[in-house]
């Protein structure tokens, strides 16, 4: 395996805490109560959402290396800390994209069993 990281790890939540934390500076208008969202979806996220999107990209950089050799090697010297900061600093985002899109599917459902 490319990245043996833990499903779960307090690293990776402190990390995707940090990222939380750098993402309030980019939020010129800003509530405590965002703050504090910020921070704890991305400490979940980050320490959650590592090892699907390690996976994710190593198979990807896999599936592309005929085209790209050293895109593999590029993605084995990324370090599943920074993958966590980066998750962290996004994970409301990543959250409420999931919240819309189950929605969507679930008013898909209903119109179909109502038809």
């Amino acid at each position: 395996m490319l990245h043996d990281v833990a499903i779960f790890s307090v690293i990776y939540l402190i990390f995707g805490l940090l990222g939380g934390v750098v993402r309030i500076f980019f939020d010129r208008k800003i509530k405590p109560r965002n703050a504090v969202g910020y921070i704890v979806v991305g400490a979940i996220s980050g320490g959650v959402f590592v090892k699907p999107v390690l996976l994710f990209v190593n198979y990807s950089a896999l599936a592309l290396t005929y085209f790209a050799p050293q895109l593999l090697d590029l993605v084995r010297m990324f370090p599943p800390e920074v993958v966590a900061l980066i998750i962290g600093m996004g994970g409301i985002d990543y959250c409420l994209f999931i919240n819309k899109f189950v929605l969507r599917k679930l008013k898909q459902i209903e119109r179909t069993k109502n038809e």
